[in-house]
């Protein structure tokens, strides 16, 4: 694999994981927020997350995801790098699960695997 080739997916598996972490982070801290509100007010809790510290973590999260996407399509076609983005559509609910306890269903199951195939299939026919 060319050296050019190799940065790029080094890139775009940097996308993934700021992209996933920084949406775990959102998560928690969205969840967080509105449970130490004394009302569900729509204003206290946005000005409550604009005042968390980790909301801005997920926000620099994907900030730096965008970054390293840039870089990606840089040094590789966007038809062979994009279908990677895919993979958030698995990650971001399998760490839900683990680090959230949120649940899956067994369409959601499905349609997880149903993206492994795809991102399969689409980097077999290249």
């Amino acid at each position: 694999m060319p050296e050019r080739a190799l940065t790029g997916y080094t890139f775009v598996f940097a996308t993934l994981a700021f992209t996933v972490a920084g949406q775990i982070l959102l998560k928690w801290r969205a969840t967080e927020v509105g449970k130490a509100l004394p009302s569900p007010g729509r204003g206290a809790y946005i000005l409550g997350m604009f005042s968390d510290f980790y909301v801005w973590c997920g926000l620099g999260m994907a900030v730096v995801a965008s970054v390293c996407w840039m870089l990606a399509v840089q040094k590789l076609p966007v038809s062979v790098a994009y279908p990677f983005m895919a993979l958030s559509f698995l990650f971001v609910p399998l760490l839900a699960t683990l680090l959230l306890a949120e649940t899956l269903s067994l369409g959601q199951g499905l349609g997880m695997l149903l993206i492994v195939t795809g991102i399969a299939l689409t980097n077999l026919a290249k």
